[in-house]
């Protein structure tokens, strides 16, 4: 993805992920919020803790952790509570 590329995915997924939790905290969806959170932050914990490069194991934390983040919040909020 690139050095450049990449962050600015990230940043922008990250963002996503800000406006998914916060739409599911305003429907009183807390729980759906901190899964959704917590699992993209381990995600990109993990990846950090792999063998890649840096370069390599920034960027996949970047955009992986978030973009998990955000499917947990999308698949959640799209059930019934």
């Amino acid at each position: 993805m690139g050095a450049v590329r990449g962050p600015d995915r990230g940043a922008a997924l990250l963002a996503t992920l800000n406006l998914s939790g916060a739409l599911a905290a305003a429907l009183g969806r807390h729980l759906v919020y901190s899964g959704g959170w917590l699992a993209g932050t381990a995600l990109a914990l993990a990846l950090l803790l792999t063998p890649f490069d840096a370069e390599s194991r920034t960027v996949l934390a970047l955009v992986l952790g978030p973009a998990l983040g955000i499917a947990i919040h999308v698949i959640a909020l799209g059930r019934r509570p």
